[in-house]
């Protein structure tokens, strides 16, 4: 008598990595699927709906038929890529775009206005305006480069005379070189952020109807630095995207599984931690799996590939 062979069980520790195909504006998947980087989790769920039929005679109904009327598939993952592309994912906004403003190759002039009740621990953004007052960003100036500043307060004798020097070398930055500027002007390049200090302040306070300063700054090699801006408006519409997971084997037995939804929409689940001690900043999503039509199916599983 031939022995019985038992299949051999196919217990699988989930590991892989997630890819997202940002559907365009038409809804359309672009064929550009972007690594979302480490994930601390995922789960795949579905839950049902259901009409339950009992009978109509006898004195206790007993149970016709328990029939599943609606399906609902979700994903659920959590990157930890703190990449812009994955906060406009659990904002539901619009990609990131790049600042395409032009660079600047030796000079860059802002004003920027002096309150009153300005103090030297308040800090005016460079190129902030009505239309923009989150600001560009900030400028590069690279090691060695020398610079001068001026402004339209240092022919009145009021401000120390226009800053001239030189840039860190090495590791040293722009801002932790402020203090030994002979300015009253504090100016972090880097963050694109200016200061007045408090001497500056102080005889700034003795020139009448003069709350305007304008900052010009030469440098040799200024440049603009480019940003990459996510933009959350009332315009935003419902974010869409193909996911793929690829699952990496956890041994040389087990076969793992790849996965293919070509249509899902995204929506965060729960809250990310912009500033904590002790956890990493997260970003958990929920992907609503959706029909997308045509002979496409909803999900797709690959098996073991055959010998």
């Amino acid at each position: 008598m031939a022995e019985i062979t038992y299949e051999r069980n196919n217990t699988v520790l989930g590991a892989g990595r997630f890819f997202i195909d940002r559907h365009d504006a038409d809804g359309n998947r672009t064929g550009k699927e972007r690594y979302i980087g480490d994930t601390v989790g995922a789960t795949l769920s579905a839950t049902v709906e259901r009409t339950t039929i009992f009978s109509g005679d006898g004195a206790v109904a007993s149970k016709l038929k328990d029939k599943v009327t609606q399906v609902d598939r979700t994903l659920g993952i959590t990157p930890r890529d703190a990449s812009l592309d994955n906060l406009a994912l659990f904002l539901i906004a619009n990609a990131p775009e790049t600042n395409q403003a032009a660079a600047v190759a030796g000079s860059v002039t802002f004003d920027f206005e002096l309150p009153t009740d300005a103090t030297a621990r308040d800090y005016f953004k460079i190129d902030a305006t009505d239309d923009d007052p989150a600001g560009a960003g900030g400028y590069s100036t690279g090691s060695g480069n020398t610079f001068t500043i001026t402004t339209n307060e240092a022919s009145t004798g009021n401000f120390a005379p226009p800053a001239t020097g030189k840039f860190g070398d090495g590791a040293a930055k722009q801002k932790d070189l402020v203090g030994d500027f002979p300015s009253d002007l504090e100016i972090d390049l880097e963050n694109g952020l200016v200061s007045v200090t408090a001497q500056g302040i102080t005889k700034l306070g003795g020139i009448s109807n003069r709350t305007s300063i304008k900052v010009k700054i030469v440098c040799s090699k200024l440049v603009k630095a480019r940003l990459d801006r996510v933009r959350v408006t009332g315009e935003s519409t419902q974010v869409t995207a193909a996911v793929r997971y690829v699952e990496e084997p956890d041994d040389a037995l087990t076969k793992g599984r790849n996965i293919y939804i070509p249509q899902a929409s995204i929506s965060p689940a729960g809250e990310a931690a912009l500033k904590s001690r002790d956890t990493e900043q997260q970003f958990p999503l929920t992907l609503s799996i959706e029909d997308p039509g045509g002979t496409l199916a909803q999900v797709y599983i690959d098996g073991e590939p055959a010998p």
